[in-house]
């Protein structure tokens, strides 16, 4: 049977630090962040990858990373979702937002924050994943029917990428 859902959990590329005056909200990418978040949509497109939606936090990080992604991909925007509930979520947070999703869409992406996306992963992937490095992507399917079964479930599958170096 094949999986009826993917979840892909992608925590934001790293961020500049140089502007001290700036929220933390407000923190853009740094050059190195830029590259890797192009670099990892690449490669998530070259995986097969084909997102109905991603959901990003509203953190300028967060929403830079989601773009990349989906300009690699050859998306709009219209795909993307910034959700204030996934600033700095906690995994807890987390689980309740997927699990409160009720579309068909098939192939979805969340954008978040450390320490809840490391947490999150290790939860639904039942696996010691360790802690995510910035922009690290993690695929999971599902063989489910809809989004609110899938914090109970076990994956069929898991795949992670991170950018090297």
């Amino acid at each position: 049977m094949q999986p009826m859902k993917k979840l892909t959990l992608i925590r934001h590329a790293n961020s500049n630090w140089k502007h001290p005056g700036l929220s933390d909200h407000d923190r853009p990418l740094n050059k190195k962040g830029e590259m890797d978040a192009s670099e990892m949509g690449r490669r998530f497109s070259e995986h097969g990858a084909r997102l109905d939606k991603i959901y990003a936090s509203t953190a300028m990080r967060a929403r830079t990373t989601a773009l990349k992604f989906l300009d690699a991909m050859k998306l709009d925007d219209s795909h993307m979702e910034l959700e204030d509930e996934l600033y700095l979520a906690s995994k807890e947070m987390m689980l309740g937002f997927i699990s409160d999703l009720e579309h068909d869409d098939a192939e979805i992406a969340i954008v978040g924050h450390n320490p809840g996306m490391s947490d999150l992963a290790k939860h639904l992937s039942q696996m010691d994943v360790g802690d995510m490095p910035t922009c690290c992507v993690i695929e999971l399917s599902y063989d489910v029917n809809s989004w609110p079964e899938v914090p109970a479930a076990s994956p069929a599958t898991v795949w992670q990428d991170y950018p090297q170096g």
